[in-house]
């Protein structure tokens, strides 16, 4: 006996092929580039990276170090306690709109506002996102820097502590960012207002000292 045929309801099929074709298709991304550090000199600078100061304050300090864990991090050991200093590390070797980043970090002191964060879409020191992790309180957020000034878009509670290994992430897709803190989703939002393509790197607050190592990039290969 031939089965029976359902009727195909032929205005659904039009709107889902409609749809099919509206929808924009996931951003690609090339082969991650991993730097951990290991193969620089303790007491210099980071290779490939531009340091510099965003905010006011004293000039940071980012210094290759020997760790007991990880063989070798990179530290930020300038203090000063200005709560809009923010000691920042360019990536030179990347530029990108989306990009998938994610670094682990260990907040080792800091009494004003104790905080570790990746950057994207760097254009200079004043104008790029930096998702920062922070101790005081425990939270994460996802912020817009332009001219220097900041617009703190969306945050979320989160177990931020001292002197333990946590690893940020942060993924764009054109204008949806994606922020996960131990490999555990926090949030996402929708943010469009700065799209061009700009540098990623590492950034701190204040007085915070910081260790950084296991930094993974992922470009995208942008439209």
């Amino acid at each position: 006996m031939s089965r029976l045929r359902r009727p195909v309801d032929f205005g659904m099929a039009v709107l889902a092929c409609l749809f099919a074709f509206a929808a924009p298709a996931a951003a690609q991304f090339r082969s991650p580039v991993g730097i951990n550090f290991d193969d620089m000199n303790p007491g210099a600078g980071p290779r490939h990276f531009s340091c510099t100061l965003s905010g006011f304050g004293t000039e940071p300090k980012w210094v290759i170090e020997q760790d007991r864990i990880k063989s070798k991090v990179l530290a930020q050991r300038g203090v000063d306690k200005v709560r809009d200093r923010a000691p920042i590390c360019l990536y030179d070797q990347l530029r990108a709109r989306n990009v998938d980043i994610s670094v682990v970090f260990k907040i080792v002191s800091g009494e004003l506002d104790p905080a570790a964060g990746v950057l994207v879409r760097a254009i200079d020191s004043r104008n790029y996102y930096v998702v920062r992790a922070g101790t005081k309180p425990g939270r994460v957020a996802l912020i817009r820097v332009v001219s220097g000034s900041e617009t703190e878009i969306l945050a979320a509670p989160a177990p931020v502590s001292f002197e333990k290994w946590h690893k940020l992430r942060l993924k764009i897709e054109r204008d949806r960012f994606f922020v996960l803190l131990d490999d555990k989703a926090l949030f996402d939002v929708v943010e469009d207002s700065h799209n061009l393509p700009g540098r990623v790197g590492l950034w701190t607050r204040a007085d915070s000292q910081v260790l950084f190592d296991d930094m993974i990039v992922a470009a995208g290969r942008d439209e």
